[in-house]
């Protein structure tokens, strides 16, 4: 009798140890002293855990009975601490820490949880449901004014869209690990740190603003703050920024280049009272810009409003016309170089925008402008027929790169790619344009065509078929031949942006990077990886619509280690690029990439895209033994592992870069 008794207890105890590890502990309170006390409360949801030490022995730990949308209880500590509440306190004496784990399915707010707690002063998240359903952190940490430190390490913010008065006079703070990732979700940054006097730096590196609409006061009163690096920002669908820099008056100099000013609707006070702001870098300042200027920098006493104003500099040196918004990661890096280059020289630059776009076009993340806006200045959106109304604010229009003279490309543009539309009057450059195959327009196209094409100030082709075409074709003799753009930037530029890449991989790959997928291409590597021993990392090219659709082409069994990475930003391209082992491609631009990364690499002839581009890269750097027609060549490994001496290639190269360097500086020097 009493052995079966012990055993039902023995159960009992062994059930309830079951019961108690199941659940997670939602938070628990730490201050500084000395005597240990603990307190456990359960109810249908979640166990619920509160640690702290106290002086006092006689602490009151006491359970609200009130339930927050029936999904969490509310606690007080010395009946002073309540969540969700505007009067939250910790017991007197000492100053506190705070752990948070979560794992509640059904809570979708956790606004105002730490409201007005003024002896707090550091919070780590630790165990968090990377999955929660939270939408919003309003006022999470708004007035904990003794607040050091908060380490989100653990913390997802993919699902969040409200961080209005998250840091909200959180006058101590310090101090934010990591990097806060922001998703395109956001849409209220308003009074986000608004009076965190003590923070020196912010990263905003990880900021999708692409679809915030509320900016409204996002760093008032952050004194202590000289500059604030806002490269990364899109104002896209903005409508406020009042106050958005308001009392900075620690803040010297600022790079608005980002402001997309279409939709803002308030400007009001956004620079109030900074006091020391001498310098600020403006897109092109149209009429309605100039207006909203004046209402931004009251009390801005060291800022030359009035010479700004009186400034006649809503003209762009140079407008760049071509595929930029294209999905593809090597019409992407042209363009990005080409920008780099030209504004190297410090000419003031816009990207022409696509005529065809549909208006009020919402952009994924995996959009050309979401990926690279924050590093361009972009124009307004004018249709086929109204591309005239550049000619009012460009000096220069600046055709480049890649295949946009292919006319079967070109065609669905008309003759915006050969500036049909601009006047007489307006310099017109080509970089390294490119017919791709050849011409075959029907007479029409081909002589309206060759008359813009006489209106060019200087053209230069990036390969010797176009050179070809343009002499044969449409008599053109004085266009030269340079390199790609993306051979002219310097790898620095590349550099920032991998660099970026939230990206923590350690083991060794072969990079693919293949454009028109076969089945044997697939079979070919799935091979190559059985028999290297190595893991093969697949990228497609960037248009999501056919992501799906070249997977399967590539017939892929199952065998080796071969992963297709699922769209990649053009950050995490790069960085695959430069951390592989070597690359096997079908790219044109793979194989500059693969150059310009000195790795080993193998280029399969791509017909469809056009094969003499390939020749007039790889000729004249004397790597035509790293071309092949067919893909057995994945197969001669002792052709992709074994490495490249670079010096020759290098040094040839370095002579065609200078060469078109200078080529381009010079004809731009007549702007």
């Amino acid at each position: 009798m009493k052995k079966l008794f012990f055993i039902k207890i023995f159960i009992i105890i062994i059930l309830l140890f079951l019961y108690q590890k199941k659940n997670e502990s939602i938070f628990g309170v730490i201050s500084n002293n000395l005597y240990e006390k603990k307190t456990e409360i359960k109810n249908s949801n979640f166990y619920l855990k509160a640690e702290y030490f106290s002086e006092y022995q006689n602490e009151n730990v006491q359970l609200i009975n009130k339930i927050y949308e029936d999904s969490i209880n509310l606690i007080i500590i010395n009946n002073t601490l309540k969540i969700y509440s505007s009067n939250c306190n910790f017991p007197e004496p000492g100053l506190h820490e705070v752990q948070i784990s979560m794992k509640i399915e059904k809570l979708t707010s956790i606004e105002h949880i730490f409201n007005e707690i003024s002896n707090l002063v550091s919070i780590y998240f630790y165990k968090i449901n990377k999955n929660h359903n939270f939408r919003s952190l309003k006022g999470v940490f708004k007035e904990c004014k003794n607040l050091k430190s908060i380490n989100f390490n653990n913390f997802s913010f993919n699902n969040i869209s409200d961080l209005s008065h998250l840091f909200f006079n959180c006058k101590a703070l310090t101090f934010l690990y990591p990097s806060l990732h922001l998703s395109e979700k956001v849409t209220n940054l308003s009074f986000m740190f608004a009076n965190c006097s003590s923070l020196a730096s912010i990263d905003l590196s990880y900021f999708n603003t692409i679809n915030t609409k509320d900016m409204s006061g996002l760093f008032y009163g952050c004194s202590n703050l000289t500059s604030i690096d806002l490269t990364n920002f899109k104002t896209f669908s903005s409508i406020n920024i009042e106050f958005m820099f308001a009392g900075c008056s620690s803040l010297k100099s600022i790079n608005l280049e980002f402001l997309e000013n279409k939709k803002i609707e308030n400007f009001n006070n956004a620079f109030l009272n900074c006091s020391n702001l001498k310098s600020v870098t403006f897109p092109y300042l149209d009429e309605k810009l100039k207006n909203d200027i004046k209402k931004m920098f009251i009390g801005c006493n060291k800022f030359p409003l009035k010479k700004l104003l009186s400034k006649s500099n809503n003209i762009n040196d140079i407008c760049i016309v071509g595929l930029w918004f294209g999905s593809n990661y090597g019409s992407m890096l042209t363009y990005y170089a080409l920008h780099e280059v030209a504004k190297s020289f410090n000419y003031s630059i816009l990207m022409i925008d696509d005529p065809l776009e549909p208006d009020n076009m919402n952009y994924s993340n995996l959009h050309p402008k979401y990926m690279l806006n924050s590093l361009y200045r972009i124009s307004e959106k004018n249709k086929l027929d109204n591309l005239y109304e550049f000619n009012k604010v460009c000096k220069s229009f600046l055709v480049g790169s890649d295949q946009i003279w292919n006319v079967y490309l070109s065609r669905r543009w008309k003759q915006f790619f050969f500036l049909g539309f601009a006047n007489n009057e307006t310099k017109k450059f080509s970089y390294a344009t490119s017919f791709g195959t050849r011409y075959k327009g029907n007479e029409k196209e081909k002589q309206i065509t060759k008359e813009n094409l006489k209106r060019f100030n200087s053209i230069s082709v990036r390969d010797k078929l176009s050179l070809d075409i343009l002499q044969n074709e449409f008599g053109i003799k004085n266009a030269v031949q340079v390199c790609d753009p993306t051979l002219l930037c310097n790898i620095s530029c590349y550099m920032n942006l991998l660099n970026k890449a939230n990206i923590k991989y350690i083991e060794e790959y072969l990079l693919a990077y293949v454009l028109d997928p076969t089945p044997e291409i697939g079979n070919r590597l799935e091979k190559l990886s059985i028999e290297m021993k190595i893991k093969v990392i697949i990228i497609l090219d960037l248009s999501p619509e056919k992501w799906e659709f070249n997977k399967n082409k590539l017939s892929l069994l199952g065998n080796g280690n071969v992963e297709v990475k699922n769209i990649v930003s053009i950050n995490e391209w790069l960085w695959f690029y430069n951390n592989s082992k070597a690359v096997f491609t079908d790219s044109y631009h793979g194989t500059i990439f693969s150059i310009i990364f000195k790795k080993p690499f193998i280029t399969l002839i791509n017909r469809i895209r056009g094969e003499q581009r390939i020749y007039s890269l790889l000729s004249p750097l004397k790597l035509m033994h790293r071309q092949f027609k067919a893909a057995d060549c994945i197969n001669k490994r002792q052709i992709l592992f074994k490495s490249i001496n670079y010096t020759i290639p290098l040094r040839v190269l370095s002579k065609i870069k200078k060469d078109s360097y200078n080529w381009l500086k010079n004809e731009l020097s007549i702007i």
